[in-house]
């Protein structure tokens, strides 16, 4: 083994020398004088050169201080001493031997030789030795620190190649001129092979590559071999020893180039990279897929968007699709089961939508399906097979389910041309489709166009009309029917806004409700309504109860009797003043709920009316337990009842129904005096309407409704 040449040549030299010395010497000299000639001693007494000679049988019979030093020993200590007692490795028996059948005449080097000093610590040589006439003679070159630094360079290898084998990291080069190819043993272990299997063979790791990849790879490796880069990465699917592929990659660098500039040597790494690369396309694929559905999300619905604009495609049809209603489901069985109907809708949507198209839930109950290459006609009757497939009864656990769509379409390019724009008007179209009533579908036009984007001029500016006071209210009168007195009066908002004009009620309500502004406005009803009825009591009018509205939003908001019995305190209002009016829906919305709501307001000393009372369906189970005083009959009925029978039944049964259960009427929408005089003999205890006075700001409401020769009489009807 070659192994510090450089920094012991010149002890070689030196021993070389003595040896040639000690050669001429025993020619002349008998063996026995070697104990006790002085002149021996001294001539070998070379610094740093040990020296031995030994008995044919291996017993030393002379060495230098040098030699003895080096074992740490004396040198009467060593004469007579085997060697074997010194050697450490049974390899080493065969030294002697060796010597034995070489040529008498000729020095030879032998490998490492190992003995053992008097610490029994291991000294390792170089030996060089010749035969003698009367046994041998060994000059002895110490590389203890030489062979320390190979065995920590064996550990240091060793323990890469462990480290190597914990991270899946293999290490290769490749000798391109001999196409010599050596591998660390990790390299192959990572998929399954012993290192044996693919050892100096490149070219059958090369087709362990996937097919689909192995065009590439060896692209890759050409670009490098024909000189135009220095390195290269990638990374690709190989097959590993149980026969499944698994992901790799590949980092290599040129370490070495020939006279021509070409790589002649290349060195790189293989790293396993399958989990990885796994739980990469699983990130992937949650980035473009719902992860409650399985179905693909809106970046999918753009991918798959501009593929078919790639492709040419000339007509493509969007869908939105919204349950009807979901929210109920959550509210009442609880999101597992709601999140089992979704699950079950996308389920049905894939079996009822052609393949070919995308199916995406945007969030919520929400869906969206893009169809290629469909007319109008055609989105029609998906639509409504849709429809149909969806109404179907969903069995989820012990409960059965019925779930309702309302879906709005959207053509390209007719209707847009970019999915923005398709998906902003099919949205259009299904609300469109909610308010016609829910479980069905409408087209986009260009006039819900107008009616979409005045709803968001209107959104938008309600939030600035409470701050810049915008709002307020007009009183309309209510008259007994027995005495024909002023009663009380309904409290109507009204909204004149800077930047739109006077916008009605019936318009901007809904859209408060739907934005979630109907609660701030409501509240601010509440409290000018009170505060109008401590002023009108300031004034010295008699005190007059006024109506309000509530809205469902409103109805629910917990803290809503402490707010207003707050409100009627600092204002030093009697509760008694003020009428609370929920429509039919509200109260039967959850009758339980309102039960309890309503008897809070009870509690504080509030009346409640049922509003609109007939368009709903009402539970008259439920109806006889709520803590209402009166229903007031919906001005659709009293409109119609002098030339409509079933209307003038429907009215009249109201009223019959109310004194059954103990609670007054009042009719709403009487504009004719036909129309005053068939609701009087109905027996209808209290009347409103045009005829009897519209609705005006407060300082009308005073002068038409106050006397002004007498605070102490209020107007009567006529």
């Amino acid at each position: 083994m070659a192994i510090g040449w450089l920094t012991i040549i010149g002890y070689v030299m030196s021993a070389l020398f003595a040896l040639a010395f000690v050669l001429l010497w025993v020619k002349t000299r008998s063996s026995s004088s070697l104990k006790t000639l002085p002149s021996l001693q001294s001539a070998f007494d070379i610094p740093n050169t040990p020296v031995c000679i030994t008995s044919p049988q291996g017993d030393i019979r002379f060495c230098n201080l040098a030699f003895a030093d080096l074992l740490h020993r004396s040198i009467e200590g060593l004469l007579d001493t085997s060697l074997e007692q010194l050697q450490l490795e049974a390899g080493n028996d065969d030294f002697i031997k060796q010597i034995d059948t070489s040529n008498p005449n000729a020095s030879k080097k032998y490998e490492i030789w190992y003995l053992e000093n008097a610490q029994s610590e291991p000294i390792y040589f170089e030996i060089h030795s010749a035969k003698i006439s009367e046994g041998h003679i060994y000059f002895a070159q110490p590389v203890t620190h030489f062979k320390e630094k190979e065995y920590e360079l064996v550990e240091a290898d060793a323990r890469m190649n462990e480290a190597l084998k914990v991270t899946n990291i293999g290490v290769w080069e490749w000798d391109i001129e001999k196409d010599v190819w050596f591998a660390t043993p990790s390299y192959f272990t990572m998929l399954g092979y012993s290192p044996i299997d693919g050892l100096g063979d490149r070219q059958k790791e090369l087709a362990k590559i996937h097919p689909d990849d192995r065009e590439d790879v060896l692209n890759t490796i050409k670009s490098v071999l024909n000189g135009a880069r220095t390195s290269y990465h990638y990374q690709c699917r190989i097959c590993h020893a149980n026969g499944a592929y698994r992901w790799i990659g590949v980092r290599c660098t040129v370490t070495e180039m020939n006279d021509d500039g070409k790589p002649s040597r290349m060195l790189g790494v293989r790293i396993d990279i399958d989990a990885l690369k796994k739980t990469q396309q699983q990130v992937e694929w949650l980035a473009k897929h719902d992860s409650l559905t399985q179905l693909p999300n809106r970046a999918s619905l753009f991918d798959f968007f501009q593929k078919c604009i790639d492709h040419g495609t000339d007509r493509m049809a969007l869908l939105f699709v919204d349950l009807d209603r979901f929210k109920n489901v959550n509210d009442t069985l609880g999101h597992r089961i709601g999140d089992q109907l979704l699950v079950a809708v996308a389920k049905r949507m894939l079996s009822t939508i052609a393949e070919g198209s995308c199916v995406v839930r945007q969030g919520g109950d929400e869906f969206i399906i893009l169809l290629p290459n469909t007319s109008e006609s055609d989105a029609q009757k998906v639509a409504t097979d849709l429809r149909m497939a969806l109404s179907k009864r969903f069995q989820l656990e012990q409960h059965q389910l019925i779930i309702t769509p309302s879906i709005g379409i959207s053509l390209y390019p007719k209707d847009g041309r970019d999915l923005d724009t398709l998906y902003k008007r099919a949205d259009t179209a299904m609300y469109r489709a909610k308010q016609s009533g829910r479980n069905r579908f409408a087209m986009f036009t260009q006039e819900m166009q107008a009616h979409s984007t005045r709803v968001l001029l209107i959104e938008n500016a309600l939030h600035s009309a409470l701050e810049n006071n915008e709002l307020s209210l007009h009183y309309q009168p209510q008259f007994s029917l027995s005495d024909k007195k002023l009663v009380a009066s309904e409290a109507l908002i009204r909204w004149n806004s800077h930047s739109l004009g006077r916008v009605s009620p019936g318009e901007f309500i809904p859209i408060a409700e739907d934005s979630g502004q109907i609660v701030a406005i409501g509240e601010w009803v509440i409290t000018e309504s009170i505060r109008q009825i401590r002023e009108w009591i300031d004034l010295g009018y008699p005190p007059l109860k006024v109506a309000i509205n509530l809205s469902y939003a409103q109805f629910q908001e917990p803290d809503l009797a402490n707010f207003i019995a707050q409100t009627l305190e600092a204002c030093r209002v009697p509760s008694s003043l003020l009428e609370l009016e929920l429509t039919e829906r509200i109260a039967m919305d959850d009758p339980e709920s309102a039960i309890e709501v309503i008897n809070a307001f009870h509690d504080i000393g509030l009346e409640t009316s049922i509003d609109d009372f007939g368009t709903g369906y009402s539970s008259l189970s439920y109806l006889q337990k709520l803590p209402v005083y009166k229903l007031k009959v919906d001005q659709s009925f009293v409109r119609n009842m002098i030339n409509d029978e079933n209307n003038l039944s429907i009215v009249s049964a109201i009223i019959a129904l109310a004194k059954k259960l103990g609670m007054r009427t009042i009719a709403e929408g009487v504009e004719t005096q036909e129309q005053l005089d068939k609701i009087t003999s109905l027996g209808c205890d209290e009347v409103q309407g045009y005829l009897l006075g519209h609705p005006v700001p407060p300082d009308e409401f005073e002068q038409h409704h106050f006397s002004n020769e007498s605070h102490s009489n209020q107007r009567k009807i006529g």
